[in-house]
């Protein structure tokens, strides 16, 4: 009978799984814990051809694992509100009744607008997804499992979170609404993980939007011209309008003193009478 291989990325995770279904029918199961403490590499943000030692995790979980068998792993501070049982209950009627390469237990930023091929059990609804986001717990089936090895190339500068939802129309995914399991945001090492409580993202706008066209500089420049043009003809004009009375005043005193000087040369003043002088010509 297939079974089911489980790594564990944390030894605290173990109580997620630490059960068997409703069933008692579930598949065999064969649990591998990673203690990360004891890995000095883990200190590093990243490591030598992968992003960070939780992709290094992945990628090696995948290839140690039994080749036709099928592959849980999970490697982030998770925890689930749902019993063991619960879990397994799903996993169960989801590797029973769906065809896929990959399955969420655990996803956020989802286009959740595209889920279709919904199924119903317990209070969970299994359905496929467009482009989830979230490597946290992933179950592979055999044959995803081989896909991924095939087409996923691990990069340093790119997480195989964005690597895989790149390529996600490759893969046959699906998920749980609400998630099975979730991201312990008590645990979180900045706060761009905020974004991992949130289920779904966004949809893109079908909405055209408002062409931006370059703005005409000539005819700009032309209207600051003449509008300086015009400013300078009425201070001008109203300069002028003060200017034509004072003149005409200034023009009239002149007249008005040139009259006066006039006066003055025709009627020259006479000298005052001088008796002293009078008789001195009579002395004479």
């Amino acid at each position: 009978m297939v079974g089911i291989h489980i790594y564990l990325y944390d030894q605290k995770m173990e109580s997620l799984f630490d059960g068997i279904s409703n069933s008692n029918s579930t598949y065999p199961l064969t649990i591998t814990t990673y203690h990360r403490h004891k890995d000095k590499r883990n200190k590093a943000k990243k490591c030598k051809d992968f992003n960070s030692i939780e992709d290094r995790f992945i990628w090696e979980s995948l290839k140690d694992a039994p080749e036709n068998e099928y592959v849980l792993v999970c490697c982030d501070r998770l925890i689930s509100n749902c019993s063991p049982s619960t879990i397994y209950n799903c996993i169960e009627y989801f590797i029973d009744h769906c065809t896929f390469d990959i399955f969420y237990l655990a996803s956020w930023a989802d286009r959740c607008d595209l889920y279709s091929d919904i199924h119903e059990i317990e209070n969970y609804k299994i359905v496929k997804s467009q482009s989830p986001h979230g490597t946290a717990c992933l179950l592979f089936s055999p044959e995803g499992r081989k896909k991924f090895l095939n087409s996923i190339c691990p990069l340093e500068t790119k997480s195989l979170d964005f690597t895989l939802n790149a390529q996600m129309d490759c893969f046959e995914v699906y998920t749980t609404t609400p998630s099975l399991i979730e991201f312990d945001i008590t645990q979180r090492e900045t706060d761009l993980e905020y974004v991992k409580l949130c289920k779904c993202r966004e949809v893109p706008s079908m909405v055209r939007p408002v062409e931006i066209t370059r703005r005409n500089t000539t005819t700009l420049n032309l209207f600051w011209f003449i509008l300086v043009i015009i400013i300078i003809v009425c201070i001008a004009t109203i300069l002028l309008s003060i200017d034509v009375p004072v003149m005409t005043a200034m023009q009239q005193n002149i007249s008005n003193n040139s009259d006066v000087f006039s006066v003055f040369d025709n009627n020259p003043p006479q000298p005052p009478f001088d008796p002293v002088g009078t008789l001195g010509s009579y002395r004479n």
